[in-house]
């Protein structure tokens, strides 16, 4: 009998794991990709003996050390593809990766066990005598020398394992891998600084994190795992809106592709500036990814709203995929009441981050350009350098007006000194109108596939690489 629960957020399911692999004919339970946890797998399984595999793969969250910790007492075969060994339970982990065959998985298995033996050999139990060395059994020629007998007996030189080989034994192949390992060293930093004292606030901090992260300030010493120094790049989880669910269903409980402590840390607006001011590495951001944000579309501001520039050196902003629209709910720290109100998106993002000269808005749900020409004109006071790419494929723009402003300055041959522009993306929009001045604005590639409008003729628009 096989079991398939499949692609279902089953996340703490310990008992209905137990109840289905205790079951006397069940052969094969597969639960991919089923948001399992350390918390909501069982501590301890003992499953049927007829169970032949345990395919738990693409459970990112889920760690190696915990399905040991369950099947201590089962004889067990992990592997990131589906063995095919008589006599255990064959465990498919992680994400799939190269198909082995069966006689290489048993050649692991024994170098495995070879190793374990080492060990085990010098445990004596109570009252017995411990192990003695075999001594080696007579050479079949008498007329072997010692120097001879001496070079068999020494062991062969350790071989030396490859990068993606120590990778893999450190459980760094997959991303819920790397990103464990990731939250680890975070962890060992932060207690290797905090006092002892610090200890007793484990479970308080534990209990706190449903609270943490529904605020928009909380989850800042969260960060430092999000952020690539060398690159200077700062990319936040993704947040994905809450799936519709059955109609008696009231739990008021996130649910995220992502739920360890750490992702549920970060707020959950798309933009959650304050938390991202509050960390050291603030001020040398260059590139900030905020991609799929969607579970809750709005910026959170400082107490100093948009009168102050925040991230002075970031070149760079990723906002695609996060359900925005023209107008961009936007909520202000002033003590412990938040002021809400809503404003032009690129008003707000030009406001905020004048250095800008990369902006992602791809995927989302803008109906109009407005606010954007001021975003192209550099700007010595505001130390505005003007954007140079302008990414809006997949949204729902009707019209090309504030652009077709941006290219009158061009008419006449007059310009706008000091800017040149790499590329704007309006592919797959609902532009009904391509107007003839855009022509005129200084731009290495111009992409406007996928749109309503039928004039200018597609040979024409697509002239010298536009």
């Amino acid at each position: 009998m096989d079991v398939d629960l499949s692609h279902n957020e089953l996340g703490k399911a310990s008992s209905l794991i137990t109840a289905i692999s205790t079951l006397a004919h069940i052969r094969t339970l597969r639960l991919v990709s089923c948001t399992l946890t350390d918390d909501g797998f069982p501590s301890r399984l003992n499953p049927s003996k007829s169970l032949h595999h345990l395919d738990l793969g693409e459970n990112d969250i889920l760690s190696e050390k915990a399905v040991r910790n369950a099947l201590q007492d089962t004889e067990i075969e992990i592997s990131p593809s589906h063995s095919h060994l008589q006599g255990i339970l064959n465990i498919t982990f992680g994400k799939p990766g190269p198909v082995l065959e069966d006689w290489e998985i048993e050649a692991e298995r024994r170098a495995r066990q070879r190793k374990t033996s080492t060990t085990s050999e010098s445990v004596f139990s109570v009252g017995s005598e411990p192990r003695k060395a075999r001594s080696p059994k007579p050479s079949l020629q008498s007329s072997v020398s010692a120097k001879s007998q001496r070079a068999v007996a020494s062991p062969p030189p350790p071989p030396v394992k490859e990068a993606w080989e120590i990778e893999a034994e450190q459980g760094l192949l997959t991303e819920g891998g790397r990103r464990r390992a990731r939250a680890a060293a975070a962890s060992a930093a932060a207690t290797a600084t905090a006092p002892a004292s610090s200890e007793t606030n484990v479970s308080q901090i534990s209990t706190g994190i449903s609270s943490l992260s529904m605020s928009s300030g909380s989850g800042a010493s969260a960060l430092i795992q999000f952020y690539d120094g060398p690159h200077a790049t700062l990319k936040l989880p993704h947040s994905q809106s809450q799936p519709r669910t059955h109609a008696r269903s009231f739990s008021v409980i996130p649910s995220s592709s992502s739920t360890n402590a750490t992702d549920l840390a970060v707020p959950l607006p798309t933009l959650p500036l304050p938390a991202i001011l509050s960390q050291s590495f603030a001020g040398s951001i260059k590139v900030l990814i905020l991609s799929s944000r969607r579970m809750e579309s709005s910026f959170v501001l400082p107490s100093t709203g948009l009168s102050v520039p925040a991230l002075p050196h970031l070149e760079e902003l990723c906002l695609d995929n996060c359900n925005l629209a023209s107008e961009i709910p936007i909520s202000q720290e002033s003590g412990t009441m938040p002021s809400t109100s809503k404003d032009s998106l690129f008003h707000v993002i030009g406001s905020l981050f004048p250095t800008l000269s990369t902006l992602d808005l791809s995927y989302n749900a803008l109906t109009t350009l407005s606010g954007v020409g001021p975003l192209f004109i550099p700007d010595i006071e505001k130390k505005r350098k003007g954007l140079t790419t302008l990414r809006l494929r997949g949204n729902r723009l009707t019209s090309l007006e504030p652009l077709e402003e941006l290219a009158g300055h061009w008419k006449g041959g007059a310009g706008i000194a000091g800017w040149r522009g790499e590329d704007i993306d309006l592919r797959d929009n609902e532009i009904g109108r391509l107007p003839p001045l855009l022509g005129l604005l200084p731009l290495d590639v111009l992409l406007v596939e996928g749109n309503t409008f039928r004039v200018p003729n597609r040979r024409v628009w697509e002239k010298d690489g536009a």
